[in-house]
This record gives structure tokens, sequence and C-alpha cells, in this order.
């Protein structure tokens, strides 16, 4: 082997162990930028969370004191009552936004409460059944607000455009399906083809949810709003 040879070769050796060098070093410096980019979109974030958490905060007191306020001083059960709403709409936006957990169970229960308050605020009452064997599930913080601003509606509904005094709600199960019938005893709506944005909100609440609902004359007078949604019994629990 010639020198000519023998320099080539050794030319070729240290070419190929500076490459390998610079590869090594460009790919740790990738690494570094790659970790310095995470932890950047990492503070980012919290950046944003914290931020997020500011305007939440501002938004409940601010507001939730101005209907506080006007629940306390008024003496009018409605405007009592609208206030009420628009506050536990706030609420649920709120805990939406925060992506608050919940199970089926602990929503119903907090509808039920609720309803509760609403129809003894309006001097009125509120019947409410529910299967014992109800499986519970996980739901979505987003379904949770569906369910629940579908019977906020259903209440309002019948106590402003019925003139309802009682509304009795039952909770059942079957087929995999949750079956709500909400029945007041007012004079009744259109159950053909009730209109309304609070109708059409509910009916497009309801399809987001994956289910049904329907109108139908109550006996002896009033209206029931029937609702059918899919349980999600992947993770449902059922009591013992």
């Amino acid at each position: 082997m010639n020198a000519v040879v023998l320099s080539l070769l050794f030319l070729f050796l240290a070419t190929a162990a500076l490459w390998h060098r610079e590869r090594l070093r460009a790919n740790a410096l990738l690494r570094d930028l790659r970790a310095h980019q995470s932890t950047l979109e990492q503070q980012l974030e919290g950046v944003r969370a914290e931020e997020r958490e500011r305007i939440h905060a501002d938004l409940h007191d601010d507001i939730s004191a101005k209907l506080l306020s006007l629940i306390h001083s008024s003496r009018d059960p409605h405007q009592v009552d609208a206030a009420q709403s628009i506050l536990q709409d706030l609420r649920d936006i709120v805990s939406h936004a925060r992506g608050a957990p919940g199970t089926l169970l602990e929503v119903l229960g907090a509808i039920r409460t609720e309803s509760t308050q609403r129809m003894h605020t309006l001097g009125g009452q509120l019947l409410w059944t529910q299967a014992p064997t109800l499986p519970d599930s996980d739901l979505a913080p987003g379904h949770a607000l569906h369910l629940h601003r579908i019977v906020r509606e259903a209440i309002s509904n019948a106590v402003v455009h019925g003139a309802a005094n009682a509304i009795s709600i039952a909770v059942d199960h079957a087929d995999y399906r949750l079956h709500l019938s909400i029945r007041d005893d007012g004079h009744g709506i259109d159950t053909h083809s009730p209109q309304g944005r609070g109708t059409r909100n509910m009916r497009a609440r309801t399809a987001t949810l994956g289910g049904s609902i329907e109108w139908k004359a109550s006996t002896p007078s009033g209206t029931e709003v029937q609702l059918s949604l899919p349980l999600a019994l992947e993770s449902a629990r059922i009591p013992s």
C-alpha cells in the first residue's frame, strides 16, 4: 500500500470521525432544544392556566355579587328565580371550564337540590323519584352541563309559560339508557311543535348527548318532557 492510498485512507477515517462527532453534537443540541421547548411550553401553559383562573375568579366574584344582591333585595319570586338561574349558569360555565369531574349520581343529586330550591323559592313543590338501581357512571363536564341545562330549562318553561305550581321528576333506566320524565301541573304548551329558543336549545343539547326528547300532554293537566340518554356503561358502577 503506497503513501497516497494510506493518506487517502487516513483522510477518510479522520473525516468519518469528525462527521460522527459533529452528528453526536448536533443530536445533543437538538435534544437540548426540544427539552427547552418543552419547558417553555409548560411555563406558557402555566401562565395561561393562571390567567384563565384569574378571569374565572373575577367573573364569578363580580357577577355573582351583583346577582346575590338582586336575589336578596328582590321581593318578586320570579325575579329571584331568574337571578338564581343566571347565577347557576355562571357557576356551571366556570365549573365546565375548569373541567370539574362528576358522576351521574352526583350530577343528578346536584340537579335535585337545585330544582327543589327553585320550586321552594317560587312557592311551588318538587317531587323527585329515582330508581335505586341506577348505575353510577362517570360524566364528562360538558355532558353534566348539558343535563343540568336541559332540566333547568324544562322547569323554567313549566313555571314561566305553563304557570305550574308542582313538578315531578322521575329518573329510571332501561335498555342501557337513562330516562327522565319531567311533568308539571300547568296549563300546558303546544306539545306537537313546541317553539322558542329554550326548547331549541334543549333539542340541541339532547342531540349532543346522543339522546332523544319529546313533549307530551300530561294528565290531568300540564306537560310532560320525556328525555332519554345513553348510559356510559363502560365506566358504570352498579350500587350495592
